[in-house]
C-alpha cells in the first residue's frame, strides 16, 4: 500500500503579515522559495511516484520546484486549493473584525455550515477535499503521493486520517513547508 505525503507551501508575504489568503493567488517570498527547494531535497527521499498542487501560484510553483528535483508527473486538483474566506480575503484579522464585526462575533470562520460572504463553509471545503483523497484512495492505492497544499486543507486532510474533535480539528496547525506522512487503510 502506497502513502500520501502532504506539505503545506512555504511562506508568502500574508502569512508574515497575518493576513487571510484564502483564494488570493499569491506568490512564495524569499524564504517560501528557499523552503521549497529544503522540501524539494526532503521528499527525494521518500519514492515520490506523482504530486497534485492546489492550482494557486503558491503551490504550483513549489511542486514544479520539486518535480525539478524529482523528476514524477504533476497534477494541479482544484480539490486542494485552500478554503475561500470571502470578504477576510487579504485582511488581517484586526482589519476583519473592524470591517466586519458582526460576523467576525459569531467567530464566522469556525462554524461548520456558515462563512463570511462569499466564502466557502467547513463543510464545502470538507466535501471536495475528501472527494479528491476518496480519488487518490481509488487510482494511485499503491503509489506514494505528495499533496502541495494550504493549512486550512491540511486541517482537512489530517481529519480525514484521524478521528478528532472540533477542538482538535482547529488546534491541527500544518506548518509551511513541513510534510506529513499518511496511510490509507483498505
Amino acid at each position: 500500500m502506497g502513502k500520501l505525503y502532504v506539505v503545506r507551501h512555504g511562506e508568502i508575504d500574508f502569512n508574515v503579515q497575518g493576513r487571510y489568503a484564502g483564494s488570493v493567488d499569491v506568490e512564495l517570498n524569499e524564504k517560501g522559495i528557499q523552503q521549497a527547494h529544503s522540501v524539494a531535497n526532503e521528499v527525494s527521499k521518500l519514492n515520490i511516484d506523482f504530486i497534485m498542487t492546489s492550482p494557486l501560484k503558491r503551490c504550483a510553483l513549489m511542486a514544479k520546484m520539486i518535480q525539478k528535483v524529482i523528476n514524477v508527473p504533476v497534477s494541479v486538483v482544484n480539490e486542494f486549493c485552500e478554503r475561500g474566506v470571502g470578504v477576510f480575503e487579504g485582511l488581517t484579522r484586526e482589519e476583519a473584525k473592524n470591517s466586519y464585526p458582526e460576523l467576525w462575533a459569531k467567530n464566522i470562520t469556525r462554524i461548520y455550515d456558515d462563512a463570511p460572504q462569499g466564502g466557502e463553509t467547513i463543510k464545502e471545503v470538507e466535501d471536495r477535499v475528501f472527494i479528491g483523497l476518496r480519488k487518490i484512495k481509488k487510482e494511485f492505492i499503491n503509489k506514494n503521493v505528495l499533496i502541495v497544499t494550504h493549512a486550512f486543507i491540511g486541517k482537512i486532510i489530517h481529519k480525514f486520517f484521524n478521528k478528532i474533535n472540533e477542538e482538535e480539528f482547529f488546534q491541527y496547525k500544518l506548518d509551511n513547508a513541513k510534510v506529513v506522512e499518511y496511510s490509507f487503510i483498505k
